[in-house]
């Protein structure tokens, strides 16, 4: 019988996670974003690079890439150059555009969704639940590392994020 309760629940609520834990992924808008930059950020000559070219090496619709584009070359991270030859290529040396750049540019929350009090709705209690703490600290950790993290710390493999003491 208790077994079936929580099934129900399970299925009830597979998108909202339970009382006490966060919810930190990136939508696929963000991580698509980040993979196709990645494209341009690899070549050293900074070429431009053809929209389908991308779509294609990164399995992501020509459309949907098109859109994510447009909010990337208005956040200042990309230029387009027109032409037979034209495309898109990095605005910037791959070293000074960080993760966090291209995420938020493409409306991504760089957030841990973690509790009511910091405007995410997932946390069930009315004011800091005992977690509170916990996630805002997370979510902290979690900024600081996108913010840090540059695409040529991507490509170099070089990813140093913020020790925890």
């Amino acid at each position: 019988m208790e077994f079936q309760n929580a099934a129900d629940t399970v299925a009830r609520d597979r998108h909202t996670p339970p009382e006490g834990v966060s919810a930190m992924r990136l939508n696929n808008r963000g991580r698509y974003a980040v993979s196709a930059i990645l494209e341009l950020a690899v070549d050293p000559d900074n070429h431009p690079r053809s929209l389908s070219s991308i779509a294609r090496n990164q399995a992501i619709s020509t459309s949907y890439l098109e859109q994510i584009f447009r909010q990337l070359r208005e956040a200042g991270l990309v230029t387009s150059v027109l032409g037979a030859r034209g495309g898109y290529r990095l605005s910037r040396a791959a070293d000074r555009i960080t993760v966090s750049d291209v995420l938020l540019a493409v409306d991504e929350q760089l957030t841990t969704k973690g509790c009511k009090d910091d405007g995410i709705t997932h946390c069930r209690l009315e004011g800091p639940c005992n977690c509170h703490r916990l996630w805002s600290a997370v979510d902290t950790l979690f900024r600081k590392a996108l913010h840090k993290v540059t695409l040529q710390d991507v490509l170099d493999g070089t990813i140093n994020l913020p020790q925890v003491d």
